[in-house]
């Protein structure tokens, strides 16, 4: 049987990315909006799949962009840094989330996150979100073995 990515490179439908998700049993394939394949003839696959997956659920989840957006907007924050340090904001880390859709950045004890979230959102577009962390992680003490 043909996998849920193969299926989707047979109907030209790109996807962000397949994943299982354990709280709520399932294989998701999540679809950016416009897709640029036969979605039509893809989602029929995936019924065909769930019908045979022996107490799987097997669904496709539509997500607001690719990923190539939310990786512009990735690198758009990285090459950023400099200018969220002139404003306070120290950003410690930042990736993409499991569908794909949404760049997420770690910020480093913000006192006010909605601000943080409002500016952010302002400068990159709905594709962000913020959180916050309490402190940078730290080298080991002493080696480990």
């Amino acid at each position: 049987m043909a996998s849920i990515q193969e299926r989707a490179k047979e109907r030209g439908v790109t996807l962000n990315n397949v994943w299982y998700e354990a709280d709520d049993p399932a294989v998701v394939a999540f679809v950016p909006q416009a897709p640029n394949g036969d979605l039509a003839g893809f989602t029929a696959d995936v019924t065909s799949v769930a019908a045979s997956a022996h107490g799987f659920a097997v669904r496709i989840k539509n997500v607001k962009r690719s990923t190539g957006a939310s990786k512009a907007i990735q690198s758009r924050l990285a090459a950023d840094t400099g200018y969220w340090a002139e404003l306070g904001i120290t950003i410690t880390a930042h990736g993409i989330n499991t569908d794909g859709d949404t760049v997420i950045a770690d910020v480093l004890d913000a006192k006010d996150l909605d601000d943080v979230r409002r500016q952010m959102i302002a400068r990159y577009g709905q594709g962000i979100d913020v959180q916050n962390v309490s402190g940078r992680a730290q080298p080991a003490s002493r080696p480990s073995h």
